[in-house]
């Protein structure tokens, strides 16, 4: 009997062998081809090969180190991207935390700016009081029979050029906003109020204006009969819109001026200075400009018909849109009034007929455009 027993116990010891060597199996298609075909090879149920097999696959695929390692990494990965997407957040929330903490700082600052700006108009405002007073006493001393000669005492004359002086630029408001420009209206107020007092108008320019600091003066959409005005420092005025025909500003300075549609036809601008001004727009119809000096001045869309040029600075100007009278405009110029500057502005800019601009007498007008 136990002779008998060896076969069957050697053949189960070769399955268990067996068994474990499927269940060691590492190569993947071995590992397949075992299980796929466990049931035609292994038809018992409980054979330990059959078995061995599916251990064998379950471990190499979804067990082993290397797979617990990937998947762990995996979801670690998958955590690590979460928790990364959650900070992101967080720092946006916060981020639109300073941001609007900024923008309510920002808010604060601009209403502290505007209200020292009104604090600081309103001050200026009580100048118009002083102003009153002054004029007031003006018009007493040349309503004086006796002051034929129209001029003014010299305290009084003192008084008006410590006005102008108090009367300094400053940003108000405008449509809800601060103007980007210190102005001062106060100054532009004086000074029409001054050259439509009727005073000897040598006297003043001498006397008065000479001496007084016009700069940033703000006189928009005046309409004066016309001023008489010497050698008067008018930089950085702001004089757009204002009709000055007629008048005269001989020697005068309009440096870095806003003077944007503002007319000066028939006016006497003789050696008076543009150096950078604005003046879209403006009109110098038959203006006498002699040896006036236009250097980098905007003369876009202006007007320049009949307007004496003769030796006048026009360097770096701009000039695209202005009209003039005469289809040979920049050779004339050139030649016959001796512009300088006008050699490089010909290769900038060429003419052309204008049919739709509204002329002086039907005038044939020509249009400057660039080339």
């Amino acid at each position: 009997m136990g002779l008998e027993s060896k076969p069957s116990d050697l053949g189960e010891q070769l399955r268990q062998i067996e068994a474990k060597l499927i269940e060691q199996e590492h190569r993947p298609w071995i590992l397949f081809w075992n299980y796929v075909r466990r049931k035609k090879k292994w038809p018992d149920e409980n054979d330990i090969r059959r078995k061995a097999s599916a251990k064998a696959i379950i471990w190499r695929f979804f067990a082993s180190p290397t797979t617990l390692a990937i998947a762990s990494g995996g979801l670690l990965g998958l955590a690590t991207l979460f928790f990364l997407w959650k900070q992101n957040k967080h720092f946006e929330v916060q981020n639109d935390l300073f941001e609007l903490q900024n923008d309510k700082i920002e808010t604060q600052n601009l209403r502290v700016e505007q209200q020292t700006h009104l604090i600081e108009a309103s001050r200026r405002s009580s100048q118009m009081f002083i102003m009153g007073e002054v004029l007031s006493d003006l018009n007493q001393e040349l309503e004086n029979k006796t002051n034929e000669s129209r001029i003014l005492s010299s305290s009084l004359v003192g008084r008006i050029r410590s006005l102008n002086q108090a009367m300094k630029p400053y940003r108000y408001m405008e449509n809800d906003e601060l103007i980007k420009t210190p102005l001062s209206p106060e100054r532009g107020q004086l000074l029409v109020a001054l050259l439509n007092s009727d005073i000897d108008i040598d006297f003043l320019s001498e006397k008065i204006l000479s001496f007084s600091n016009l700069s940033y003066a703000e006189m928009r959409d005046e309409r004066p009969n016309f001023f008489l005005i010497y050698n008067a420092n008018l930089n950085f005025t702001e004089f757009s819109g204002t009709n000055f025909n007629l008048s005269e500003f001989s020697g005068c300075t309009f440096d870095n001026a806003n003077l944007n549609s503002t007319f000066f036809n028939g006016c006497d601008l003789v050696e008076t200075s543009f150096k950078n001004a604005k003046l879209n727009g403006a009109s110098f119809y038959s203006a006498k400009m002699h040896r006036a000096d236009l250097t980098g001045a905007d003369l876009s869309n202006c007007i320049l018909s009949k307007s004496v040029l003769e030796d006048v600075i026009m360097r770096d100007v701009n000039l695209d849109g202005a009209m003039v009278d005469r289809k040979d405009w920049f050779t004339y110029v050139r030649d016959s009034l001796k512009v300088i500057g006008i050699e490089k502005l010909s290769e900038q800019y060429s003419l052309v007929e204008n049919k739709t601009k509204e002329t002086f007498n039907s005038e044939v007008w020509y249009k400057i455009v660039q080339n």
